[in-house]
């Protein structure tokens, strides 16, 4: 494929007819490569045969693969509702912000999750891998891959940069091993922990919180293959080797699971004892001049249709008044013009009230900037609640 890409004075041709599967690990790869010969040879033509299995076929339709490889023959793909990101392309800091502040949404709402330490240590570990491709590779653009499986989720970031054996060569650092021993060198805690590069906390921190959460991490870099899997309960095996050829730049691929709490004990093998360096309840929604967790509404518009939508709501509300037990919180309704369901404001707010009490449901839970149409909806289903859990109100 990289021969391929090469080429001079030729359209690409990729043949995907006969392939019986894929994985981000193999495609993204070649979504990149084929990416950066576009946009060195504009001219020239790319030709994409997709797979003739018909479950293959849709994958890379809706995986963005297709799109990335032929864009005039596959369009892009519409954003859609759930956790299906088709894989993404950034090459700024601010495409990549918008891209993870999108994840972080989605994942929130759909990602029931027991404790909120999951969803710190998979945010933190999403934004060190996509991070490096900006603050290390030297690369001209990144691609991240996010997906979901049954109690996992899915992360792949690939780049066409400097690769790891170079960017730690960079900071005057030595090791054994070669180019494999430079990424078993890369995610080891504090080994560049210098203001150069920086580069060995976001992969060490990966590694910890992959490995606490029973997942798996695997980086393929230049010449260089490394692998961290899970093989039963305190079983595992990291190992470096030769990979069967170079690729010119780094794939990441992370596995973190989702139901063991696991991100305090990652984190104090990192050496920090209580919380990550970024938590991401408070960088979004929890101003620093208020003691308040502050909602944005509109960021819940395209989930306030749906009673689906409303339970995963709750639960997160939940999981903010216990992880925030002095803090209540402000939904935000200002430039809200969408009125929600009755089935997502009974499954939202109704059931609230009847989880936590009708006293910490008026002490803790404040509508802000919400219309009179909104207050009806939701004072109605929080009414019948009240009706239906502790008798009638008060008139």
């Amino acid at each position: 494929m990289k021969d391929a890409c090469a080429a001079d004075g030729h359209r690409l041709e990729l043949d995907f007819s006969g392939a019986t599967a894929a994985f981000a690990t193999e495609v993204v790869p070649i979504c990149a490569l084929t990416l950066n010969w576009r946009l060195a040879n504009p001219e020239r033509a790319v030709e994409l045969t997709l797979p003739v299995d018909p479950q293959l076929r849709t994958l890379f339709l809706n995986a963005g693969w297709a799109n990335l490889m032929d864009p005039n023959s596959c369009p892009d793909v519409p954003a859609a509702g759930g956790l299906h990101i088709p894989a993404t392309v950034y090459s700024t800091q601010d495409e990549l912000h918008d891209l993870l502040d999108d994840v972080e949404v989605r994942v929130e709402r759909e990602i029931d999750v027991a404790d909120a330490g999951i969803l710190q240590g998979i945010f933190w570990s999403l934004n060190e891998v996509t991070d490096n491709v900006m603050q290390h590779a030297e690369a001209p653009f990144g691609i991240l891959q996010f997906s979901t499986m049954s109690k996992f989720i899915s992360i792949t970031v690939v780049d066409l940069g400097r690769g790891i054996y170079d960017s730690l060569k960079s900071g005057g650092l030595t090791w054994e091993g070669g180019v494999p021993g430079a990424i078993e060198h890369a995610v080891q805690i504090g080994v560049t922990r210098s203001q150069a590069t920086n580069q060995g906390n976001g992969l060490a921190g990966s590694r910890a919180i992959a490995r606490e959460s029973d997942g798996s991490m695997w980086i393929w870099s230049g010449t260089g293959l490394w692998e961290d899997k899970y093989h039963g309960p305190g079983i595992r095996h990291p190992r470096r080797s030769i990979a069967p050829f170079g690729f010119p730049g780094t794939i990441v691929h992370l596995r973190i699971g989702t139901e063991k709490p696991y991100i305090i004990d990652a984190l104090r093998e990192l050496g920090m004892t209580q919380r990550p360096p970024f938590d991401y309840v408070e960088r979004r929604f929890e101003p620093e001049d208020e003691n308040v967790i502050r909602v944005s509404m509109r960021d819940e518009l395209e989930g306030m249709r749906t009673r689906h939508h409303g339970n995963a709501f709750r639960r997160r509300l939940e999981r903010w008044l216990k992880e925030r037990p002095e803090f209540p919180i402000r939904l935000d309704w200002s430039d809200v013009t969408a009125l929600p369901s009755s089935s997502f404001a009974d499954e939202a707010f109704g059931k609230l009230l009847v989880d936590i009490g009708l006293t910490a449901y008026a002490q803790r839970i404040h509508h802000v900037g919400i219309s009179p149409e909104a207050v009806a909806i939701v004072d109605g289903a929080v009414m019948r609640r009240m009706a239906q859990s502790f008798g009638n109100p008060p008139t």
